[in-house]
């Protein structure tokens, strides 16, 4: 079975191992028979492969078995045997090798990887960045029509300025001269109505 890691072919394979386990958290409630248990999610893939190189590539082949290691970077693993082929990436954390005396040109090796999880990215920085446009737009609109109340408001109270505009009785002693003048003589009345009006501002 030939196993395609990274750069490296590997394929003579005599053991191929594959631990898959969930993660829990167990918790002891009074009274209660057995424990509770909370589900987690699942730990990542752990895969131990044990194979060999043998021939007159197999010092090139360790070299670059090597090489991938040391690299300490992340590699593509292709592989039926990788839990059912949902391991895409793997990093490598072991590298054993062997060498029979006798046989110069074989080379025993084990390495165990394990499964490499992108890590969610950042949080933006901006606390505005994660705003809906459309949110912010409607918040937008709400400013303006604020906006434009306000300026309302302000040709409102510019208009109560004017003169006699607050006062509705600015205007009544000259209604009651002209009522006087109506009149023609009866100025009882109308004199009584200005002498309270003036005696009032």
């Amino acid at each position: 079975m030939a196993v395609q890691l990274g750069p490296v072919t590997l394929d003579h394979l005599t053991d191929v191992r594959v631990r898959d386990r969930a993660r829990v958290a167990r918790h002891a409630v009074p009274a209660l028979a057995g424990d509770l248990v909370q589900q987690l999610g699942r730990s990542s893939v752990e895969l131990s492969l044990t194979g060999s190189f043998f021939g007159p590539d197999a010092a090139a082949h360790l070299a670059a078995l090597r090489e991938a290691f040391r690299s300490e970077q992340q590699l593509d693993l292709l592989a039926d045997a990788a839990a059912d082929g949902y391991v895409a990436n793997v990093v490598l954390t072991s590298l054993d090798v062997s060498q029979q005396a006798g046989h110069v040109d074989r080379f025993d090796y084990r390495i165990e990887l394990v499964e490499y999880v992108r890590p969610p990215d950042p949080a933006p920085l901006d606390a505005l960045q994660g705003i809906d446009q459309g949110l912010a737009q409607e918040a937008a609109g709400y400013i303006d029509d604020v906006q434009d109340g306000l300026a309302q408001v302000s040709q409102l109270v510019a208009l109560t300025q004017i003169a006699g505009f607050g006062d509705p009785t600015a205007k009544a002693p000259a209604m009651v001269t002209n009522y006087e003048e109506a009149g023609g003589g009866s100025t009882e009345p109308a004199t009584a109505i200005r002498d309270l009006l003036s005696s009032e501002g």
